[in-house]
């Protein structure tokens, strides 16, 4: 999707995306159309060296968010 919308999502990186502070993860990394109708996950992470604190945020195929971290 990224590719398609020309990097408007963030930089690309292997499996992952990057945008601004956050780095985004999505689980499977190849979803077939009954993954993304029944079930994937998307990971958002913020880890920012002197901070002192990791961010990480999930979102379900539900839209149900949830905080990991901290």
């Amino acid at each position: 999707m990224n590719n398609v919308l020309g990097q408007g999502l963030g930089v690309t990186a292997g499996n992952q995306i990057n945008r601004g502070k956050f780095v985004f993860e999505m689980t499977p990394v190849a979803p077939t159309n009954t993954d993304l109708a029944s079930r994937y996950t998307i990971t958002a992470t913020r880890n920012i060296s002197g901070e002192g604190v990791i961010y990480k945020y999930e979102i379900t195929q539900t839209g149900d968010i949830r905080q990991i971290l901290p």
